[in-house]
């Protein structure tokens, strides 16, 4: 590899592989490229909602450095989901920690709430994957995608966790079509990550509030 042969150490090599696939990748989704198309919905959406948060700042005031640095988080996580299938347990740590630290500056008197939050959000998705794999015989949803929401639901709240679901789930249609309108087909073996959506799904609930009926 072009890395090694420069004499860079195996780790960082690999982490500078890993930042120019990722990159790659980002770049391919925003301009629609058939290898990335089923990520451009979230590609745009995502850098939209920061606009929104920059043309909005009265309204986010002191949280607006709280809300670049989920986006980051959030950001990071969608495009590493979308690229390895893997859901970083650091990011998703540094994404708890944000969210704790932004809700005991905003009114720690809510953090009992968004820990229940968190709770409700890892046992809610760990019951969907368990009941997946016994009726289907194969896991359909990675530990990762529990361990995302959880930490979203320390900065959403239970109000939110219903708004996130409906948010993904949207976001995942829209990709599904897209990997239809590419591949021509779909099977239960074809292979959607689900962080990315959820990231979305987190994202568009911080910005605009939980979904009322």
């Amino acid at each position: 590899m072009a890395d090694q042969e420069h004499g860079l150490p195996a780790w960082l090599a690999l982490r500078r592989r890993r930042r120019r696939q990722l990159g790659a990748l980002a770049a391919a989704a925003l301009l629609g490229d058939p290898r990335a198309r089923a990520y451009t919905p979230v590609a745009w959406l995502m850098p939209g909602g920061l606009v929104y948060a920059a043309a909005h700042v009265r309204e986010f005031e002191s949280a607006l450095a709280m809300t670049l640095g989920l986006f980051v988080c959030l950001a990071l996580i969608a495009l590493f989901d979308a690229r390895f299938f893997i859901i970083p347990d650091v990011q998703v740590g540094a994404l708890a920690a944000l969210g704790l630290l932004q809700v005991s500056i905003q009114d720690a008197a809510q953090i009992p709430e968004r820990l229940l939050a968190a709770a409700a959000a890892w046992a809610g998705m760990s019951g969907v994957a368990l009941i997946y794999r016994l009726l289907r015989g194969s896991s359909g949803m990675g530990g990762g995608d529990a361990k995302l929401l959880a930490a979203g639901g320390l900065w959403i709240g239970l109000a939110g966790l219903p708004g996130c679901l409906v948010w993904a789930a949207l976001s995942g249609l829209a990709s599904a079509a897209l990997v239809f309108s590419v591949k021509g087909a779909l099977s239960g073996q074809t292979a959607i990550p689900f962080g990315p959506h959820l990231c979305l799904g987190i994202w568009f609930v911080w910005l605009f509030g939980p979904l009322t009926g």
